[in-house]
């Protein structure tokens, strides 16, 4: 190729705009890079504080699902093999409660592990209620059949660990301890369960009545298991999630904590008040309250991050059309500094929520960000005017992503009316610009 070509290839590179916005996209596209490192360090901090959850629960409690009480009275019948040989199996028989009222207080504590939070609780439980007899005869068992004498009373309790104090059932006129373990699994794996006095001539309701001192983690949910379910929590805590298949009919929620009721019937689930074997799925019923912590910053700081590329490219945008109106230019290096400059934002952000609040650490790492771009930009530029109004817009675009987290129901709709903002102003900022010309000769002014 001829020194005169070489000349001419060179000034075409220079002086290209189209070059030079597909060299802009370049730059954007390989900042893909970085942006996904940080998402997948905010996604690891996340795993890191779910271990952290995890480990503290191992050691304290897991949460807890209060399931019941129920009564189980095992009864007997009579099989005949293909050989024609009689054999007795066991069956069981589930009865659930007329009433269940369930009141008390739930007490939360903050656990650390290392610069990680974890909501334990101590949940002081009242549990009462009434049992009717059953009546095997709707489920064509022989009265005659059930081993009264081996009937429980029992609680699925999933961790163990949490109970705190000896269980005392009082039932009717005796007084009965819970022991660890149930009778069967059909219903749950893990709980307690005691002996009941009652026999064949049972025929009129029974009052009971227990007290449950609960350790737990996170959640403590409720099994609606009586014809009618009611339950009363309050706790010192200010940012509950209630959740589950049935929120409180009431609710109280200040600075100070919360105080909640539920009452759910037996209408309201599809399992009767008795039946045989593992017949129905109780779990899928439950209801209660989930204690969150107050911060949620690498939510937020995920949500951020989501915008990173939108906030780069509009910024390139801005730079590249200061690059033609001041008929200077920017070498693509620069382009890449300013951009990896607003990519470390968001690890700054993660980086200082950890041990701040978000909003602090938004602003400071925002604060810094924008004073590191526009020095860096005024020296380049050496224009006071143009530094500032750069100044002006990454205040605006920092801001605006601020507004956006705090609007997750109308983020959607709030976002989409900036963008069409922006755009409709860069259309108008550009609308006299004579690209062509602008490409031929630099020192024409296309505005």
């Amino acid at each position: 190729m001829a020194p005169n070509e070489f000349s001419r290839l060179g000034t075409w590179v220079r002086q290209s705009v189209t070059l030079r916005i597909l060299s802009i996209a370049f730059l954007i596209i390989i900042l893909l890079i970085p942006l996904t490192l940080i998402q997948g360090l905010i996604r690891d901090r996340e795993y890191r504080l779910e271990q952290a959850t995890t480990d503290v629960s191992s050691t304290w409690s897991n949460a807890q699902q209060f399931a019941g009480p129920y009564i189980t009275i095992p009864y007997v019948v009579l099989l005949e093999t293909t050989d024609g040989e009689i054999h007795e199996q066991t069956r069981h028989l589930y009865l659930l409660p007329d009433s269940l009222i369930i009141t008390g207080t739930v007490s939360p504590e903050i656990r650390h592990r290392g610069i990680y939070q974890v909501t334990v609780y101590r949940g002081d439980l009242h549990i009462s209620g009434r049992f009717s007899p059953p009546q095997p005869e709707l489920l064509n068992i022989d009265r005659s059949s059930l081993r009264w004498n081996e009937a429980s009373m029992s609680v699925g309790i999933p961790d163990l660990r949490g109970i705190a104090e000896r269980v005392n059932l009082q039932f009717g006129d005796t007084m009965q301890p819970f022991e660890p373990g149930l009778p069967t699994h059909d219903l749950h794996e893990s709980g307690i369960s005691t002996h009941l006095p009652i026999s064949q001539e049972w025929r009129g309701p029974i009052d009971y009545s227990f007290d449950l001192m609960l350790k737990g983690s996170g959640r403590i949910s409720f099994i609606p298991t009586g014809i009618e379910t009611r339950v009363g929590l309050s706790a010192d805590w200010p940012s509950p999630s209630f959740d589950g298949s049935f929120l409180p009919d009431s609710r109280n929620v200040t600075d100070e904590g919360f105080d909640a009721t539920w009452r759910v019937l037996q209408l309201n689930r599809d399992y009767p008040r008795q039946w045989i074997g593992a017949s129905y799925a109780l779990n899928r019923y439950d209801f209660g309250v989930t204690l969150l912590l107050p911060v949620d910053h690498y939510r937020k700081s995920r949500r951020s991050a989501d915008y990173a590329l939108l906030i780069i490219s509009l910024t390139f945008l801005v730079f590249f059309f200061l690059e033609i109106r001041q008929r200077k230019r920017v070498h693509p290096l620069q382009y890449l500094l300013v951009g990896l400059a607003l990519a470390l934002f968001y690890a700054l952000v993660l980086a200082l929520s950890e041990h701040w609040n978000f909003a602090g650490a938004y602003i400071s790492a925002a604060v810094a960000t924008i004073a590191l771009v526009t020095g860096y930009v005024g020296a380049v530029f050496k224009t006071r005017e143009l530094t500032i109004m750069l100044g002006g817009l990454l205040v605006l675009l920092f801001g605006f992503n601020y507004v956006l987290l705090q609007l997750e129901d109308y983020a959607l709709l709030v976002g989409s009316i900036g963008l069409f903002l922006v755009l409709a102003f860069v259309m108008m900022w550009s609308r006299n610009i004579d690209w062509y010309r602008l490409s031929e000769d630099p020192d024409d002014d296309s505005f």
